[in-house]
């Protein structure tokens, strides 16, 4: 109720969650549904995507990215650090015809996630800080984690820019 306060006219809903007075679209998930609403946005869009994943230094180095490539592109960037399956469509659906480029950060808590993250980034570069102990409790192995963050790769397309 509080968006329709807003100014909301329309809301995307699971079935059978209606909500009166705003045309609504029942979908099984809300969350794939941001995802895949995200991931159609990005794609009107053919500019590079820079993706940056590690165990640490993943803010700092988006900073950086943003700030070096800002000064020949207008590029937009991860707020704060939303990198997780919620933050990146955030950080998506802003993309604009004016920008040229977008940075954006990858965070995870186990296997699996930074290909979900990448697959509705679709990055054209990527960028692995490093690979650390921070989520040793969550994956068992410092390989296990070097696996995590190489998700990134193998979902870059076939001559990605790579950087490590």
């Amino acid at each position: 109720n509080a968006a329709i306060e807003k100014g909301a006219t329309g809301a995307i809903v699971e079935k059978g969650r209606s909500v009166e007075g705003i045309a609504c679209i029942e979908v099984d998930n809300t969350l794939v549904a941001y995802q895949n609403l995200a991931r159609y946005h990005r794609r009107r869009f053919d500019i590079p995507v820079v993706a940056i994943t590690g165990s640490s230094g993943k803010t700092t180095t988006k900073e950086m990215v943003a700030a070096v490539l800002g000064t020949e592109f207008n590029v937009l960037k991860t707020e704060k650090n939303f990198n997780n399956e919620i933050g990146l469509p955030k950080t998506l659906l802003r993309l604009t015809a004016e920008h040229e480029a977008c940075v954006v950060e990858m965070g995870m808590r186990g296997l699996g996630q930074i290909e979900e993250l990448a697959l509705i980034a679709e990055p054209t570069m990527g960028i692995i800080t490093n690979v650390g102990t921070s989520h040793i409790e969550l994956l068992g192995s410092r390989e296990a984690i070097a696996e995590a963050k190489g998700e990134l790769i193998r979902c870059l397309p076939e001559e990605p820019v790579i950087a490590t």
